[in-house]
C-alpha cells in the first residue's frame, strides 16, 4: 500500500467513524495491525486521530477496555514520540 491509498483509505474510515458506522471499528483494527503507519507516512495527527477514533468505538463494556486502553496507549506513545521532534 502506498502512502497516498493508505491516506485515501484512512479518510474512509474516518468517514465510517463520523457516521458511527458498526464496521468503522473491525476495518480500522485491521488496518492498524497490518499496517505500520509510519512506514506508510501517516502524519502523528493521523494515526492519533484513527487511535483515539477506535478506542472512542469499543462500546463501554468491561470486556473492551483492554482493547481501549491498548489504543490510548498507542496514541499516547505517537504523541510523545511526536512531541520529542518538535522539541
Amino acid at each position: 500500500m502506498t502512502s497516498q491509498e493508505a491516506r485515501a483509505y484512512l479518510h474512509y474510515l474516518m468517514t465510517l467513524c463520523f457516521r458511527k458506522e458498526e464496521a468503522f471499528a473491525p476495518l480500522a483494527l485491521k488496518f492498524v495491525k497490518d499496517h505500520d503507519l509510519d512506514r506508510l507516512d501517516l502524519s502523528p495527527e493521523e494515526q492519533v486521530n484513527l487511535f483515539m477514533a477506535l478506542a472512542e468505538a469499543y462500546g463501554d463494556e468491561p470486556k473492551r477496555y483492554p482493547q481501549k486502553l491498548e489504543c490510548l496507549r498507542k496514541a499516547e506513545a505517537v504523541l510523545s514520540n511526536w512531541t520529542s521532534v518538535v522539541r
